[in-house]
C-alpha cells in the first residue's frame, strides 16, 4: 500500500483499515497523522514478510548445499552435438542390411597405427570374414572357419561384405596384415543371415488359406518383379488390387 493510495481514500476507509491492522487510533486523530500510522504499519508487515521469505529461501539452499557440486547446468551452447570420428580405439562392429549384405565399421587407435607403421612388413590391415554353423555365446568359435580376407589400406572406415550364404551365423576380425603373418586386433559380434524369401509370396511356407487370400487381395503378389502373371490375373490385379501411389493436390502425375 503506497501513501498516494491512502491519502485518495475517504476516512472511514481509513478507520477500516486501522482496525484490520489492530491500530489503536483515536477518532479525533487528523487525517494526515492516521495515514503516517497506516503507512508505517504496512511497512512494518511487508519487512517481516520479505525477512520470512529470505529465511525460507536460506533454509532450502542449505539444505540442497550438500547435494551440488556448484558447477554450473551445461547449455544447449556448450553441447557439442557432433558425433566424434573417432574414439581412438580398437573396434569393428558388423551390422546385416539384408540376407546377403553386411556394413563393416572398424577403427584402429592411434597407437597401434604408430606401432605397425614402424614395422617394414607391415603391408596395411585386413577383415576376416568367419562363418559360425551355429550360435555360440563365447567367441573365438573353434567350428568358425574363415570364408576370405579383405585387405583395407585405411585404419578408419566403413563398407559392405557380401555374406556367401545366407541361414549362417557370421563375425568380422580385424587384423594387422605382415609379409609373414597377420596380427588379430579386434573381433564383432554374431549376427544371423536369415535365409532369403522366395520371389513369390504366395510360395512362402507357413502359410494358411487365410494368409494366402489375403495376400491376393494385398496385390503383394503384383509387385514382385520376378513372378510372371497369367494375362487375366495381370487384368484384374491392375484395376482393382495393386496399391495406388498418393500424393499431394498439386501433384499432377498423382492426381492424373
Amino acid at each position: 500500500m503506497t501513501r498516494e493510495r491512502l491519502d485518495g481514500l475517504p476516512m472511514h476507509a481509513l478507520l477500516e483499515l486501522s482496525r484490520k491492522e489492530s491500530l489503536e487510533v483515536d477518532y479525533d486523530l487528523p487525517r494526515d497523522e492516521l495515514i503516517g500510522e497506516l503507512f508505517e504499519a504496512f511497512e512494518e508487515d511487508r519487512r517481516e514478510r520479505e525477512s520470512l521469505n529470505n529465511l525460507i529461501v536460506k533454509m532450502e539452499q542449505s539444505k540442497f548445499a550438500g547435494l551440488s557440486d556448484d558447477k554450473p547446468e551445461p547449455t544447449v551452447a556448450d553441447m557439442d552435438p557432433r558425433i566424434p570420428e573417432s574414439y581412438d580405439e580398437n573396434r569393428i562392429s558388423l551390422v546385416l542390411r539384408d540376407p546377403t549384405w553386411a556394413l563393416a565399421i572398424w577403427e584402429v587407435k592411434r597407437k597401434d597405427q604408430k606401432v605397425s607403421g614402424q614395422d617394414y612388413e607391415f603391408r596395411g590391415y585386413g577383415l576376416k570374414v568367419m562363418e559360425h554353423p551355429h550360435h555360440v555365446d563365447a567367441l573365438p568359435d573353434p567350428a568358425a572357419k574363415a570364408v576370405f580376407l579383405i585387405p583395407i589400406p585405411q585404419a578408419l572406415g566403413t563398407r559392405y561384405i557380401h555374406l556367401p550364404t545366407p541361414g549362417r551365423w557370421y563375425s568380422l576380425e580385424l587384423h594387422v596384415l605382415h609379409d609373414r603373418e597377420t596380427r588379430f586386433l579386434r573381433r564383432s559380434l554374431l549376427i544371423f543371415s536369415p535365409k532369403e524369401l522366395p520371389a513369390n509370396p504366395l510360395d512362402r511356407k507357413g502359410l494358411g488359406l487365410h494368409h494366402k487370400r489375403m495376400l491376393e487381395l494385398s496385390g503383394a503378389r503384383a509387385c514382385e518383379t520376378n513372378v510372371k502373371l497369367p494375362v487375366s490375373s495381370q487384368e484384374s490385379l491392375t484395376v482393382a488390387a495393386i496399391p495406388q501411389r498418393i500424393g499431394g493436390f498439386d501433384d499432377p502425375e498423382a492426381s492424373a
